[in-house]
């Protein structure tokens, strides 16, 4: 699994999620590690909340809300989500390690 991020310089605060690329074998296991080192980036860079659109409609809301994602208002042809690091996100991190 890959996944793409960035941080844009206008949302400084913020991390992005510009797309992730999966294969039909990839384990639930290295989706949760995946995102445990995307947590783990957000907690270096003190950033308030990471954001993607979740354009693939195998992603549901209800699977994303499992993995700590809430939805924005949406949009015409976009999904967006967000998942906000409160303060004591930092002892969360912490405990994947």
């Amino acid at each position: 699994m890959w996944l793409y991020y960035n941080q844009p310089r206008a949302a400084g605060n913020y991390l992005s999620i510009g797309y992730t690329v999966t294969a039909s074998q990839t384990s639930l296991r290295t989706i949760r590690t995946a995102l445990a080192t995307l947590d783990e980036i957000a907690v270096l860079k003190g950033v308030d909340g990471a954001v993607c659109d979740a354009a693939n409609g195998r992603l549901s809301e209800t699977v994303l809300s499992r993995f700590g994602w809430s939805p924005l208002p949406h949009r015409l042809w976009s999904r967006p989500f967000i998942r906000r690091y409160a303060p004591e996100f930092t002892n969360l991190a912490n405990e994947h390690g």
